[in-house]
């Protein structure tokens, strides 16, 4: 009697390879795919941040060397979403005389965006809905509540500035 070996896997073999396989692939897809979540949520919270930061300089811009403010909608409580920032400059003419100059910006918060001058301040996707000014103490007190309607982020700021042409923060 002559006995030959045998090479090769039985069948039982082979599954549980391919089990112990599945397994492992298994397990790094979801690794790879969870980094790829929190990428994402990573790169949307720092273009919110950005976001926040343009809108804030943005403001920064107009209200620079704002004397005054007319506000155009004030509730009861004294708030308001919508105001002309005025800027009184004064030239001195060629025969020593003052004349006064006034600009005026409207400032507005409407259907969500932040509109200065006319341009809007946000990017599609940011929400200002429930963003307002107040004016107390010669300053112009600004709640803004950005909202990232993509990515469900929210933040709060309160910036205020100072009225009379320094333009202080």
């Amino acid at each position: 009697m002559r006995f030959r070996s045998e090479k090769g896997f039985t069948l039982v073999e082979l599954l549980a390879a391919v089990t112990i396989s599945f397994l492992i692939i298994g397990v790094i897809y979801a690794v790879f795919q969870s980094v790829i979540v929190q990428s994402k949520n990573d790169m949307a919270r720092k273009n919110f941040v950005k976001e926040q930061t343009a809108i804030l300089q943005s403001m920064n811009r107009a209200m620079e060397n704002v004397d005054s403010l007319e506000p155009e909608d004030e509730n009861d409580d004294g708030t308001f979403t919508s105001f002309n920032a005025v800027d009184i400059e004064t030239d001195v003419g060629d025969n020593g005389s003052y004349h006064e100059n006034q600009t005026s910006t409207l400032i507005a918060v409407s259907d969500g965006n932040l509109s200065i001058g006319g341009t809007i301040a946000n990017s599609d996707g940011i929400s200002l809905t429930g963003t307002t000014f107040s004016i107390a103490n010669g300053s112009l007190k600004c709640n803004f509540v950005i909202k990232d309607t993509q990515n469900n982020l929210e933040k709060k700021m309160y910036v205020s500035y100072k009225l009379g042409g320094e333009g202080n923060q």
